[in-house]
């Protein structure tokens, strides 16, 4: 697909950095949006549904000037770690798409914090575990399977580390010589 339209910036995967304690989590928040790719507009997003390559593929579009600004809870209590985005890195430009996929989850110290939380959180909230279970504020619960996009996180902070690994492995060899 290396002749997609310019504006496709990359899957969101590629755009966080999420602390490994909480990967878990937040890829259980994110669910299929981990795949989600991030677009400059409506325009480019149109251009890529449109692409040979693409045409018969599920896809999740997510275009960068359309998203607002979304509401991030943070509400305080002594379990509460925080708003899920408020745990991940990314660029300022992108963190508009952070809070709205993250925005309305809290990250929460156990399983039993999570239950008591969520119902105050409301429709549209959720409190997050960091073993990935999810209790929404409607009383949906969602525990997540063995396989989770938390292995795709992980996989994309190993890359981000390669280069500095490379260097330091480049520097021993030369002073092996």
């Amino acid at each position: 697909a290396e002749d997609l339209p310019a504006g496709v910036k990359a899957p969101v995967s590629q755009l966080l950095d999420v602390p490994v304690e909480w990967e878990r989590a937040v890829a259980a928040v994110l669910g299929a949006n981990i795949s989600a790719f991030v677009v400059a507009d409506v325009s480019v997003a149109r251009q890529v549904m449109a692409h040979a390559s693409v045409s018969e593929a599920p896809l999740t579009l997510i275009p960068l000037s359309a998203v607002g600004e979304p509401v991030v809870l943070a509400p305080v209590d002594a379990q509460v770690v925080g708003a899920a985005s408020s745990v991940v890195r990314c660029l300022p430009e992108h963190q508009r798409v952070i809070d709205l996929l993250l925005g309305g989850a809290v990250l929460v110290r156990d399983n039993e914090a999570a239950f008591r939380i969520a119902p105050a959180l409301g429709p549209g909230g959720c409190a997050v575990a960091p073993d990935g279970l999810v209790v929404h504020g409607d009383c949906r619960i969602v525990k997540p399977g063995r396989e989770t996009g938390a292995a795709l996180l992980a996989q994309e902070r190993v890359w981000r580390s390669l280069p500095d690994k490379i260097q330091s492995a480049l520097q021993v060899v030369q002073q092996l010589d």
